[in-house]
């Protein structure tokens, strides 16, 4: 198509995007029609000569003014939804908001438009974009966006599965933990019975919902759903696909919750090794696996291969997500814990109050993130021989605990167990017995009475009752 016949195309295309802001060159080209992408260069030269836009390298800078008025015609704005979506998808599957964040304003743009018109492309639009606000950190925007969606009509039962999914997961995030168990429960199902078990979208489905139970403290469930969709994902795709990490790496953490460290290990090796094949070195996935590494490193005393890990995992974490994002938080948290059993607590207060402070203003003050961050701190202010301040880290860690999660979920019991322990340590035996004793209820209900975590518990409140 010759460069005049391209330029009304090329105009309303750009139209459809937000003129106020910049717009990758590639992105834009991408939207064409086939036989019109080898001249646009061409025609944004032309309009760049005619000062209708500025170009760099990589970036068009849109004088407004000329572009606002254009008429865009339905079948125009749908061209250009349907060509973002399989841009979008690619560049969202793997957890890495890098791809995207060049142009995500712009994509939130078109899904806004997309909301405001009804578009038939809608759904689609909205699912790589609420993936780019989660691996991105946004988790209240992302969940923005999924009651959006939630509230528009579906005609599919698949549609309004994945919608489901989408819901769930952004309540998990925020914490609201049942409610997202719900829906992904509905995702799962609707999604099972129409696709059947090996299907990409039902081994998603089995994997969040395994995630759920787990956060739940409910492990036996959380295991075998971890089971079916990592053979779902190994059928469907091969053993070495990054979705088979990811399997790999919950079925890690609850392999460590339940005091297996050496499946954790080798759980967590495997999928380190599958991402190192498919991802560059600073992909936030590498972390994520350094970190968990470190982690199990430092439950079983590797204290100075502990240090290096977490080292080198938030080194990348803080290149590819920022210094705020939720993962990278997570990881500093970790590097607290390993200074403070170093016994290098002022560093591992200054890194537990940055924690507290990203959790409270990215989270909120009644979440599981923000509790786990309270109880840390508490634990720290017990060390530092200031147990009043403890005790009121601990009362509040507790106090979210129970308000968010089940009476006999772990973390209340982990959280009890702190609060037992420095009324001991301050003398207080009367008021550290009820502590311990419900304590260890729930850990021997929930993690078993032989889980190293129960026979530590136990221990320490024989002892006590013993002096």
């Amino acid at each position: 198509m010759s460069t005049a016949a391209l330029l009304p195309t090329v105009i309303a295309h750009i139209s459809c995007f937000d003129v106020d802001k910049p717009l990758p060159i590639a992105i834009l080209c991408k939207t064409l029609p086939v036989d019109c992408q080898p001249n646009c260069g061409l025609v944004l030269e032309q309009l760049h000569t005619e000062n209708a836009l500025k170009l760099t390298n990589d970036m068009i800078y849109v004088n407004s003014a000329v572009f606002k008025t254009v008429d865009l015609s339905p079948e125009t704005v749908d061209s250009v939804e349907r060509a973002l979506i399989p841009i979008a998808v690619e560049a969202t599957q793997f957890g890495d908001p890098r791809p995207l964040a060049l142009w995500e304003t712009q994509f939130q743009y078109i899904v806004d438009a997309a909301i405001l018109r009804d578009s038939p492309q809608l759904w689609a639009l909205s699912y790589p974009l609420i993936s780019q606000l989660i691996h991105s950190g946004k988790f209240s925007e992302a969940n923005a966006y999924a009651q959006k969606i939630c509230e528009s009509p579906v005609n599919t039962l698949l549609v309004r599965a994945t919608i489901n999914h989408y819901t769930a997961q952004t309540r998990a995030l925020l914490g609201k933990l049942p409610e997202a168990k719900e829906l992904a429960l509905q995702s799962l199902q609707s999604r099972t019975s129409k696709l059947g078990e090996t299907h990409a979208d039902s081994a998603q489905s089995l994997l969040l919902l395994g995630n759920i139970e787990s956060a739940l403290g409910n492990y036996g469930q959380a295991q075998q759903l971890y089971g079916r969709a990592l053979e779902s994902y190994r059928a469907v795709f091969n053993d070495e696909h990054p979705y088979v990490a990811e399997c790999l790496v919950s079925l890690a953490v609850l392999a460590k919750q339940t005091g297996n460290y050496e499946s954790a290990f080798e759980l967590n090796r495997q999928a380190l090794d599958i991402r190192q094949t498919h991802f560059d070195a600073n992909h936030p996935a590498i972390a994520d696996s350094l970190n968990a590494l470190a982690e199990l490193a430092q439950t079983t005393s590797e204290l100075d291969q502990a240090r290096s890990l977490f080292q080198q995992a938030l080194a990348i974490a803080e290149i590819s997500l920022g210094a705020e994002h939720p993962q990278t938080i997570a990881i500093v948290n970790n590097l607290a814990g390993h200074f403070k059993g170093a016994g290098e607590l002022v560093q591992a207060r200054r890194l537990y109050k940055r924690v507290l402070r990203n959790c409270e203003t990215q989270l909120g003050e009644a979440h599981p993130r923000t509790a786990y961050a309270l109880n840390n701190l508490g634990t720290l202010m017990r060390q530092l021989e200031q147990p009043e301040k403890a005790r009121q880290y601990y009362i509040r860690a507790l106090r979210i605990y129970e308000s968010i999660l089940a009476p006999d979920h772990p973390n209340v019991a982990f959280t009890l167990n702190n609060l037992a322990y420095l009324h001991q340590s301050q003398g207080d035996i009367e008021a550290a017995t009820p502590l311990y004793e419900r304590a260890l209820e729930i850990f021997e209900a929930s993690l078993g009475k032989d889980n190293p975590t129960t026979k530590t518990v136990r221990a320490n409140y024989l002892r006590m009752l013993a002096k």
